[in-house]
């Protein structure tokens, strides 16, 4: 298996950090992906591999974009939470639905930027998508 390098976190802290990073360019269908830690002494540990599915065939759509006060997002799967992040990475907003396959969601509080919205749906199936808040 061939792997390459999505991010580059330098070693500056002797404390837990999470990351948070997005595949900006998946492969469709089945990628793997695992973490390598290089401590200060030099050791490495690789984490487990984690096997993410990109069924893009069951994409939905977020519109509009970009968008004033509300999205609209729909989507084959039944759509349970919604994750927004802000360019930095910062989870933002959280919400929590009955598996539906439309909703509507309010932006208003959001500031003016780039935003990512994740969603978990039924059978732990999940969807990412990029929009901007005029």
């Amino acid at each position: 298996m061939k792997w390459w390098r999505l991010f580059l976190a330098p070693a500056i802290v002797t404390f837990l950090i999470n990351y948070f990073i997005f595949d900006k360019d998946p492969f469709s269908g089945k990628s793997y992906y695992r973490l390598k830690q290089v401590d200060f002494n030099g050791a490495i540990k690789i984490s487990q591999v984690i096997k993410v599915d990109f069924g893009f065939e069951l994409a939905g759509s977020l519109f509009p974009n970009p968008a004033d006060n509300v999205v609209f997002l729909t989507s084959v799967e039944g759509i349970e939470d919604v994750f927004i992040y802000d360019v930095a990475g910062r989870l933002v907003s959280e919400s929590h639905y009955s598996s539906l396959h439309e909703i509507k969601i309010d932006i208003a509080p959001l500031s003016s930027g780039f935003y990512t919205l994740k969603t978990k749906g039924a059978h732990d199936i999940y969807e990412i998508y990029s929009f901007v808040k005029k």
